[in-house]
């Protein structure tokens, strides 16, 4: 499998615009994350590992190239795209507009969410990933009543 083939399987599943979001905010890694699922897929990483090898973190091989594992290889690769086109949005954000939006979704209640690219964030989700991607300015810390 190339690069190429692995972008044609996205843009057949996903439609071309995680794709192209991607590449648009950060050409490097979106295709370092690509070469690297398509180096897991050419060593024959099985991309549905049983839970048991995924929590001791050992890579398995697959039996075969079936139609289940490039289904799961192609999902890993739109979680992997929509993931990094999120980091690069909440990288983005300064810290009182998150301030501002944590507060926004929490006062609306319980459950409430926002949906990116494919990804339902909730409100303590952007703050956690922004206090990750943001080390060096002061955390937003989140009290409860």
């Amino acid at each position: 499998m190339t690069v190429d083939e692995l972008s044609a399987m996205i843009e057949e599943c996903a439609g071309e615009s995680v794709l192209h979001e991607a590449y648009a905010v950060d050409p490097e890694q979106t295709r370092t994350t690509l070469e690297k699922l398509v180096d897991d897929w050419n060593a024959g990483k099985d991309f549905d590992p049983a839970v048991y090898d995924l929590l001791m973190g050992r890579v398995v091989e697959r039996d075969g190239d079936s139609t289940m594992q490039t289904g799961w290889l192609k999902q890993q690769a739109v979680s992997d795209l929509q993931a990094l086109v999120i980091r690069q949005w909440i990288s983005g954000l300064q810290r009182g507009a998150v301030v501002v939006l944590y507060k926004a979704l929490a006062d609306l209640g319980n459950g409430v969410c926002i949906s990116k690219k494919g990804f339902r964030l909730m409100p303590l989700d952007i703050v956690e990933m922004w206090n990750s991607l943001h080390p060096d300015e002061s955390p937003i810390r989140i009290f409860y009543p």
